[in-house]
């Protein structure tokens, strides 16, 4: 909580904290409405955003007690900032040279070479990039919220004490644990979990990853950290298992397929992407790491692939 990212960002991610969060309908409508909520949990270590788990104080207006509120402030932005910026986190002395860059914007010849304003500004674009890539995704997945995904109830904007506003997207809170601690955990449970369980969870984290492709989204952010196991998966005494035992989160990595983008263009950026192979792979080694070899196996998937494909093109 020490960085200054965080002590910027902590008046609406420490828990305690009472947010008025301005809402916009998701149903095409220009309808907004305000919602109150106090922030129970948060989510460390933030890295892109800022994750709180929050109360809604008026349960009636969302149908749920809970949410996770997902925020895209530039002033974050950890992982950038680590590996562009040798970790130097938002300061008050990086905020005046952004507000004056944008008083007077010079642009630096050279990457290397930009002022703090430039990459503060920068960082700025990016968040709101991610913002708009993540609203969408889970726009065109719509099919898939409430499943094999979080519900997204609205997007919302929260106020800066400089008067600016953050936006961010308010989301269904689902108890879980990551798909990297289930398989870390996996052999200190007592009382231990049956192995069909393990293939089920790792069968649909592989297949849900294909099943997006089915909507023209490409995931360039695949990763088992976002990937979640729902709490009420791991109770096998349930007479019917959960359909869907895993949910996908953090989709700001992913990119919409463009109107006029050509069928082959398309299909050679799923294929070099191989996001399928991305979690299946770093899923079979975890599994063979932390719980044993040939008690799970991934397949490469073939969908993108093109007969007499010439891997030099």
């Amino acid at each position: 909580m020490a960085d200054n990212h965080h002590l910027a960002i902590q008046a609406y991610t420490s828990p305690g904290a009472r947010l008025n969060l301005s809402a916009e309908s998701l149903n095409g409508t220009d309808r907004t409405f305000s919602i109150s909520a106090e922030v129970t949990h948060a989510f460390y270590p933030f890295t892109m955003s800022p994750v709180v788990r929050v109360s809604l104080l008026d349960p009636a207006s969302m149908g749920a007690s809970e949410a996770v509120l997902k925020l895209y402030d530039y002033r974050c932005m950890a992982n950038v900032r680590e590996e562009m910026d040798d970790n130097r986190s938002w300061s008050e002395t990086k905020e005046l040279a952004y507000q004056q860059h944008l008083k007077d914007p010079r642009e630096s010849l050279h990457e290397e070479d930009m002022s703090d304003g430039e990459f503060e500004a920068y960082l700025e674009e990016q968040s709101q990039l991610f913002y708009k890539q993540e609203k969408q995704t889970y726009e065109r997945l719509k099919e898939g919220q409430g499943t094999w995904l979080p519900k997204l109830y609205c997007s919302v904007s929260i106020s800066r004490p400089d008067g600016t506003t953050v936006k961010g997207l308010l989301l269904e809170y689902i108890p879980s644990i990551s798909l990297r601690d289930f398989v870390s955990t996996w052999t200190s449970r007592v009382p231990p979990l049956p192995i069909d369980l393990l293939k089920r969870v790792a069968d649909t984290a592989v297949a849900l990853i294909d099943r997006a492709s089915d909507f023209d989204v490409l995931n360039l952010d695949v990763r088992i950290d976002n990937v979640l196991v729902r709490e009420s998966a791991l109770d096998v005494g349930e007479a019917e298992p959960e359909p869907y035992p895993v949910v996908l989160i953090d989709l700001a990595g992913c990119r919409l397929r463009q109107p006029d983008e050509p069928d082959e263009e398309w299909r050679k950026a799923k294929r070099d992407q191989d996001e399928s192979g991305a979690m299946g792979c770093v899923l079979l080694m975890k599994v063979e790491q932390q719980i044993g070899k040939d008690i799970w196996t991934y397949e490469r998937s073939t969908r993108y692939d093109r007969p007499g494909w010439d891997e030099d093109t």
